[in-house]
């Protein structure tokens, strides 16, 4: 199937960063984008042909299993679906809603079109975390079918099911600030009135990584000295700049395996680990050659409270443990956990 340019699974990245566009999605399929696949596959089943998708373990689906996993995630997809539909009596409903044409289109999910009431339902299967509020990709759909459908003017809802991370997480949004987005953010990139390199946590899966010049200048060391808002700007781009370097190692491994020469380095067999290579009776029969006795071959270590708790319960663990910080970390100011008041904290130990 044909990419789009401007595709809304990827518009928080071209959206941000222009210059993106110039380097092609990679085909190559993965584990991940398989079983993201057949999860999709499993709903679309399920949903057409009235099939409770508790009942499909152990299914054969794209020369995958369907898990209990998968399973229990199809089934909260049916669930808030059926609970719109039923909240919108002869509603439309729309399965794998191909919208817009040219270089900027998209398939979403499901389209539940209730004449006053728009909802776009996304199904994420994978762990990474996606938000519905601000998703440009939800907001993508709902500007094709609002272009679509020029004389419309719905309440829009825009809606994420991710079982494996957060459950359902949901956002409404009117016609009006939908458009905003498209004016402000989607058009000027389509007519180039917007572009440039910006890096940041939407160039994670961006196929010219290692191509980025931003990404380099930010990975390579400084030319002036450190500072705390050059601190702040390689900081807040951490988790991408260390997936640039693994792409990187992984170019350069590449490489030397093909027998080219990547100048100051080299290929060399990974540090050796010691394991036994003998059965368990000829490793106990030298232990007692040594006079040591058979219980002392083997450890007992007690289960940390988070591995007991399953067992023993919260109420009971909780009185039985204590919380230790191993000292400070450095995280993003919208990190949930309160900041620390060092001039508090010194004023006291002075």
């Amino acid at each position: 199937m044909k990419h789009a340019k401007y595709s809304p699974s990827s518009s928080l990245r071209w959206t941000r960063c222009p210059s993106s566009l110039q380097y092609a999605p990679s085909e190559e399929e993965t584990e991940a984008s398989i079983e993201g696949t057949t999860a999709h596959m499993l709903n679309d089943l399920c949903w057409s042909k009235g099939i409770n998708p508790l009942d499909c373990l152990g299914l054969h689906l794209n020369n995958r299993v369907v898990d209990e996993d998968m399973a229990n995630g199809s089934d909260m997809w049916m669930q808030e679906v059926s609970r719109y539909v039923r909240m919108f009596p002869g509603c439309e409903v729309k399965t794998e809603q191909r919208l817009g044409e040219g270089e900027f289109f998209g398939t979403a999910d499901m389209i539940i079109d209730a004449l006053d009431s728009l909802i776009i339902l996304d199904y994420k299967y994978g762990h990474t975390p996606v938000e519905a509020v601000n998703n440009t990709q939800l907001l993508c759909y709902a500007t094709l079918w609002l272009l679509q459908n020029p004389d419309r003017d719905p309440q829009i809802t825009l809606v994420i099911v991710q079982p494996r991370n957060g459950g359902v997480k949901s956002w409404s949004v009117t016609a009006q600030e939908v458009m905003e987005f498209y004016d402000t953010q989607v058009e000027p990139v389509i007519l180039q009135q917007k572009s440039g390199y910006c890096s940041g946590a939407h160039c994670n899966f961006c196929p010219g990584m290692l191509q980025c010049p931003e990404l380099h200048q930010l990975a390579t060391a400084p030319e002036e000295f450190m500072t705390p808002q050059k601190a702040a700007d390689v900081l807040s781009r951490a988790k991408v700049l260390k997936k640039y370097l693994d792409k990187v190692e992984e170019y350069a491994h590449q490489e030397l395996e093909l027998g080219r020469e990547v100048p100051g380095f080299k290929l060399v067999d990974k540090r050796a680990t010691r394991t036994w290579s003998a059965g368990e009776d000829e490793i106990l029969k030298a232990a007692r050659r040594a006079g040591v006795k058979k219980s002392e071959m083997f450890r007992k270590v007690m289960l940390t409270p988070a591995q007991a708790e399953p067992m023993l319960g919260p109420d009971l663990i909780r009185p039985l443990v204590k919380y230790e910080s191993s000292g400070t970390t450095v995280v993003p100011i919208n990190d949930k956990r309160s900041g620390l008041d060092l001039e508090s904290i010194r004023r006291e130990f002075q």
